[in-house]
C-alpha cells in the first residue's frame, strides 16, 4: 500500500485554499502539508483520514494499491492504543505475551468487550489462548474482569 500525499494540492487548490489555511483547518503545520504535497514526506493514515473528510473524499482517493475504509483506520489506532495500554502482557491472564511478532512487538490480539462505539475503552489485548478462551467459553466473569480492569485505567 502506498499513500500519495501529492494528490491533496489539486483538492486544495479546487477548494481556493493555501498552504497554510488548509493547515489551519486540519490542524497540521504548514511545512508538513507541503512536504505531503511535493511526495517529501508521507502522511500518515490518521492524517488521510482527516483530510478525506475535510475534503468530502473517500480515503483511498489517496491510497495506491489498497483499499481501505474509515473503520480499518480508525480500528488500527484503536488497537495500537490498546497494545500499548497492555505493555505486551495479556489482560485477561496477566501473562507476558507468548512470542514477538517481526516488527519486534509482542503478540496480543484484540477482544472487544462491546458490540457499539468501538474505542480503546472498549477493547483488551489479550494472549491467543485467552482469546480463544473467551470466544469460546464465554465466561461472565472473565468479560467482568477485563472491564473492570479497563475501565479503572
Amino acid at each position: 500500500m502506498k499513500i500519495d500525499g501529492t494528490r491533496i494540492k489539486p483538492l486544495r487548490e479546487s477548494m481556493g485554499l493555501t498552504i497554510q489555511q488548509l493547515a489551519d483547518e486540519v490542524d497540521l503545520s504548514p511545512s508538513a502539508i507541503g512536504m505531503y504535497e511535493r511526495g517529501q514526506r508521507t502522511p500518515k493514515l490518521k492524517i488521510i483520514l482527516v483530510l478525506a473528510e475535510f475534503f468530502s473524499v473517500d480515503v483511498n482517493y489517496f491510497v495506491i494499491g489498497f483499499t481501505v475504509s474509515h473503520e480499518q483506520i480508525e480500528n488500527s489506532y484503536i488497537a495500537a492504543e490498546v497494545f500499548e495500554r497492555a505493555s505486551g502482557i495479556c489482560e485477561l491472564c496477566n501473562t507476558m505475551a507468548p512470542f514477538i511478532r517481526s516488527n519486534g512487538q509482542p503478540y496480543l490480539e484484540t477482544y472487544i468487550l462491546k458490540d457499539h462505539s468501538i474505542s480503546a475503552e472498549h477493547v483488551a489485548a489479550v494472549c491467543p489462548n485467552c482469546l480463544k478462551k473467551l470466544e469460546v467459553l464465554q465466561l461472565p466473569g472473565n468479560i467482568i474482569y477485563l472491564k473492570n480492569k479497563i475501565y479503572k485505567n
